[in-house]
């Protein structure tokens, strides 16, 4: 499988020569290096996306993911799902993903974005099952441990 990766990899590497602003081409590439585990070169991929199409939420979420899942660096993560949140109000899974590392990291500022992956889940939105499991239990863990009081994301 790694060298139908490595081909791939070639072949985008051309087409990001020839098009250097396509933004579907730098996704497939950062994918493909994610997938690969070189995670210098997935920051560059998304770096270079980015410089391209600066308000694409698809591009700052999937970077979010990235420092998130491969690099646990939970702050990063934090900085570019809430960017893609700003982008793009109406994504259940970029509310959810930004709750969830705010969760990680003990932030009160878990409350709006949980809020508002539960208003978009509420209105008809497809969320999965077990996220939205985990997002009622959240929700109700903050109320019974009166955590995160205010209700606005500031600390109690």
């Amino acid at each position: 499988r790694m060298l139908k990766y490595e081909s791939a990899i070639a072949d985008l590497d051309l087409a990001i020569l020839l098009v250097p602003m396509d933004r579907y081409t730098l996704m497939a590439h950062a994918l493909l290096s994610r997938k690969m585990k070189q995670y210098e070169q997935v920051l560059s991929d998304y770096e270079n996306a980015l410089f391209f199409n600066r308000d694409d939420a698809d591009i700052w979420f999937e970077r979010g993911m990235h420092y998130s899942h491969e690099l646990v660096n939970f702050e990063e993560a934090a900085h570019n799902l809430k960017r893609a949140t700003e982008l793009n109000v109406d994504n259940p899974q970029y509310w959810y993903e930004y709750a969830a590392v705010l969760h990680y990291r003990l932030n009160c500022q878990i409350v709006i974005p949980l809020k508002n992956y539960l208003r978009l889940c509420d209105s008809g939105n497809s969320c999965r099952s077990g996220e939205l499991k985990w997002a009622l239990h959240a929700r109700q863990w903050l109320k019974e441990n009166n955590q995160c009081a205010s209700g606005d994301g500031s600390t109690n």
